[in-house]
């Protein structure tokens, strides 16, 4: 963690960069679904939970030691932004603006006091692009202050109308790192903008949650609120259901906050089979539930059965070896 951290400095640091885009994507740190990915690679479990705290200690490490100087790049940055009107620009001096300033606000962030908080609401009302309005949206569910329920509604009065927009609202929400996320999926789902028919609704808050917010979802509880969702959807639309099914092999995404949410499924084959012993336990449990449940379709059956089939595979490599 001290080389990201040293190297994430240096880079901050340079001065005279033209291109701040790339300043910005080699400053951050990887992300958890990277991080998770090189752990695997070594052979060794993942545990999510020990992944998302350490990754975020390490971004609370850089912005107290560099908390001036990320200050002054995201004021200037910021300042830049609006005095020559790049909010709604789309090249790339103005793309790169943004991410620098909203990387320096994201460490920032990390270690949150009054008048940094103040900086992501300011920039959350001010907003002229999507992409700055979701960064500071972003930054404030993740915060426990009371601006973050202020936010939260004044984005969903501002968009309710917009059901594209919305979506990024509900996927906000479903991968914030606090906890109690899970009951708070549990509570949009009850929400009349929210819509279990509609697939794009779906994808916004389920799999978001799953996929991007790990340390949340793998739990006892998450798995079994995952299970629960298939075998109710399984009953309407068999297909949905096996897509979801899916998930439970689906790598862990990098959800950047900074851009729409937009989630896409990609099947990785044993991704499952890299945690410990006891998730593996709890997500197999719930598969075989899926698989066994009196009425199951077809295509939710052979899903499931072939994901529990890796489980069979690797424990025989196991004993193999």
């Amino acid at each position: 963690m001290l080389n990201i951290s040293v190297s994430c400095r240096q880079v901050l640091e340079e001065d005279g960069s033209t291109d701040l885009a790339l300043v910005a994507e080699i400053a951050a740190i990887p992300s958890e679904a990277a991080l998770s990915d090189a752990i695997a690679a070594a052979g060794a479990p993942v545990d999510p939970v020990a992944v998302h705290r350490n990754r975020s200690e390490l971004a609370g490490a850089i912005g107290s030691a560099m908390r001036d100087r990320l200050r002054r790049i995201y004021d200037v940055q910021y300042a830049a932004q609006r005095a020559q009107q790049l909010d709604g620009d789309t090249g790339s001096v103005a793309v790169g603006r943004r991410a620098i300033a909203n990387l320096a606000l994201r460490y920032l962030m990390a270690e949150p006091e009054p008048p940094i908080i103040a900086l992501a609401v300011r920039q959350f009302t001010e907003a002229q692009n999507m992409t700055n309005e979701l960064a500071a949206l972003t930054l404030l569910v993740a915060t426990e202050c009371p601006e973050r329920e202020v936010a939260i509604s004044a984005f969903e009065s501002k968009w309710s109308e917009d059901q594209l927009v919305l979506q990024s609202w509900f996927s906000v929400q479903a991968i914030c790192p606090l906890d109690g996320t899970l009951a708070r999926v549990k509570e949009l789902m009850q929400h009349p903008k929210w819509d279990k028919s509609n697939g794009n609704m779906i994808g916004a808050l389920i799999p978001s949650f799953v996929t991007g917010n790990a340390a949340q979802f793998h739990t006892a509880e998450g798995y079994e609120f995952l299970g629960d969702f298939i075998i109710e959807v399984d009953a309407e639309t068999p297909s949905r259901a096996a897509g979801l099914t899916r998930l439970f092999t689906v790598r862990q995404q990098h959800c950047d906050p900074f851009q729409r949410l937009i989630f896409t499924v990609r099947c990785c084959g044993q991704s499952w089979t890299r945690f410990d012993a006891h998730r593996q336990g709890l997500m197999k449990a719930q598969l075989l539930r899926i698989r066994n449940r009196a009425g199951v379709s077809a295509n939710t059956f052979e899903v499931a059965d072939k994901i529990l089939a890796v489980s069979v595979e690797a424990e025989v490599a196991v004993e193999a070896a």
